[in-house]
């Protein structure tokens, strides 16, 4: 591979990667490129040329392929870069920015976690609940069931959060409720429709049936607490400071 070719690329940024592909020992007469026609949108200009590239490197068996760019030159220099970076993930994870910035944002996300549960543990916080009969409570923490199926609307916004009670019987009297219920998860609804064939993996189900609403759940925050929590039907609310401080995210 001529680095000469990489005349639109600015010089620091060659060097850069150059001095990266050094650090790491890699022969670059080791990395395989072809030139494939690109796809989807850009016209023309995207889908009749072979500007499209694909790097194959064979000792770590990766590929790369990049089609960022309309010129291929362009492609060619970022292609090149994102297989330094695969390569550099498996011979020196230590130096790996690529591991660095997913560390930074999980770090975020606990930190996000860690405050929104720190906002409803003040004192007489009350929080939406939603009792579901084990063990698929359990399924919505480890994030096997991303659906939950009801014969009715929930009436909770998107950016609300819903905490998941999970017990061991079924409440089918209007009114009746179970103190022996344990909080496992907090989630949002993130959409409410209309309950598919195609929603029946997800939703850990055995059978379809007409009439039903998919509630698709995300921004699942499994939680681990051994005290009784209420459960009671459809939406209700409880104080969210029954549950202590050390029950955080798993």
């Amino acid at each position: 591979m001529n680095f000469s070719e990489f005349s639109e690329i600015t010089p620091a940024k060659v060097d850069a990667l150059k001095a990266r592909i050094a650090r790491l020992g890699i022969d670059l007469r080791l990395i395989e490129e072809t030139f494939v026609r690109g796809g989807g949108k850009g016209g023309q200009k995207i889908n009749k040329t072979a500007n499209s590239v694909l790097l194959k490197y064979p000792p770590l068996g990766l590929i790369v392929r990049c089609q960022r760019e309309r010129k291929r030159s362009l492609n060619r220099f970022l292609a090149l870069r994102e297989m330094v970076d695969e390569i550099e993930v498996k011979i020196s994870p230590g130096t790996s920015e690529r591991l660095k910035d997913m560390a930074r944002m999980r770090k975020k996300k606990a930190d996000k976690h860690r405050k929104a549960l720190h906002k409803l543990e003040k004192p007489g916080m009350k929080i939406k609940a939603l009792s579901i009969v084990f063990p698929n409570g359990s399924k919505i923490a480890r994030g096997e069931k991303t659906i939950e199926v009801r014969s009715w609307k929930p009436g909770v916004s998107p950016d609300e959060d819903l905490l998941i009670v999970e017990n061991r019987k079924y409440l089918r009297k209007p009114g009746e409720t179970d103190d022996d219920g344990k909080a496992v998860a907090l989630v949002r609804i993130k959409a409410v429709r209309e309950y598919l064939r195609t929603d029946i993996s997800a939703a850990c189900a055995s059978r379809w049936e007409p009439g039903y609403f998919s509630w698709e759940l995300s921004d699942v925050r499994p939680l681990r607490s051994e005290k009784k929590t209420l459960a009671a039907r459809e939406i209700y609310e409880v104080e969210f400071e029954r549950i202590s401080e050390t029950e955080r995210p798993a």
